[in-house]
């Protein structure tokens, strides 16, 4: 066992001399190498720049402008799914961030969407879609005169599906149309 964990820890030696391999501080912005990381004689890493200035892990600090990434509690949430788009919140095989749009294709994740403005879940025959609202002025507006994402005109029930939009978001007055949409946005009907 001993022999396993030094070997274990004598690849993540070379992994690391290989990353921080040192480098020539003359090519950094007056020796000011904040970004950098260099290894020492001794093998040791240090965070700090050549110069003395902050360290490395100082300037990966939480701020403000920092993006919270959320994923998938499982490696595929397309399993079991019919080809089609999904809202990670709508009936995946397992949790998946609710403003992620996935494209199952085969049983699979064929590509993943993030929906900037949040995802809408809609009922089953039509596709989810990223928020088609916002930036849209109250009122109720038919699919087809939306920028719906993903969208294949004539091809998914999201040209007959009426948005209600509120505040620039969809609200849970929107409806599926029986068989058509019409009317001018932002007054547009089921008929």
């Amino acid at each position: 066992m001993l022999a396993a964990v030094g070997l274990a820890l004598s690849g993540c030696t070379l992994l690391v001399d290989f990353v921080t391999k040192d480098r020539d501080i003359s090519l950094c912005d007056g020796g000011a190498c904040q970004d950098a990381t260099f290894a020492d004689g001794d093998g040791r890493i240090d965070t700090g720049p050549a110069d003395g200035g902050p360290s490395v892990d100082a300037l990966f600090e939480k701020s403000p402008n920092d993006v919270h990434v959320e994923v998938a509690q499982c490696a595929n949430p397309c399993r079991n799914r019919d080809n089609g788009w999904y809202c990670g919140n709508n009936g995946l095989f397992c949790n998946a961030p609710p403003d992620d749009l996935y494209t199952c294709e085969k049983d699979a994740v064929a590509d993943v969407n993030h929906c900037v403005n949040g995802c809408v879940p809609l009922p089953n025959g039509h596709p989810d879609t990223c928020d088609p609202c916002f930036n849209k002025a109250n009122g109720t507006y038919c699919g087809k005169d939306l920028p719906i994402v993903p969208h294949v005109a004539g091809a998914d029930r999201n040209d007959i599906y009426l948005f209600d939009c509120k505040l620039g978001v969809t609200t849970t007055a929107s409806q599926a149309c029986p068989t058509n949409c019409t009317g001018t946005p932002p007054n547009s009907k089921c008929n």
